[in-house]
């Protein structure tokens, strides 16, 4: 029996002391996820990383590292927190397509002490355990891996 259980992975990146979000307004609803993606067959986690970044951030991954894993929605979600190339990151891929007035995807960097400001319903449990990490002092700074 085949599962219907999806695989996606995020990404968190972090520049500065700050972590980029993508910002939606949906039909009026704003909301804040992490660049990332589901996990297509015959592909490990970290090539979809990879490919999630590339497509909507125009940016390569050059180092990860596994923070934690929370089911959402039905789906396995593994947040990595990433190391990418230098340059800005800029929307692309299937999301920039998607774009218009009543869709709109917009990269924002948020400040390690405004993680509040991004807490909705969708991600509450993802940044309560990044504000964790960050308190231990687990990220690592860009280079590190």
């Amino acid at each position: 029996m085949l599962s219907n259980l999806r695989i996606r992975v995020s990404a968190v990146i972090i520049k500065d002391k700050q972590i980029l979000f993508i910002k939606r307004v949906k039909s009026r609803v704003v909301y804040y996820v992490f660049p990332g993606g589901g996990v297509e067959a015959g592909e490990t986690k970290e090539r979809a990383l990879a490919r999630e970044v590339i497509e909507e951030l125009g940016l390569e991954v050059k180092g990860y590292i596994f923070l934690f894993m929370i089911k959402q929605e039905g789906q396995d979600n593994y947040f990595y927190q990433v190391d990418v190339t230098d340059g800005e990151p800029i929307i692309g891929g299937p999301e920039k397509q998607r774009m218009n007035q009543d869709n709109i995807y917009q990269l924002v960097w948020v400040k390690f002490t405004e993680l509040a400001k991004v807490t909705d319903s969708y991600n509450k449990e993802v940044i309560v355990k990044i504000r964790n990490i960050i308190k231990t002092g687990i990220f690592r700074t860009a280079g590190g891996f």
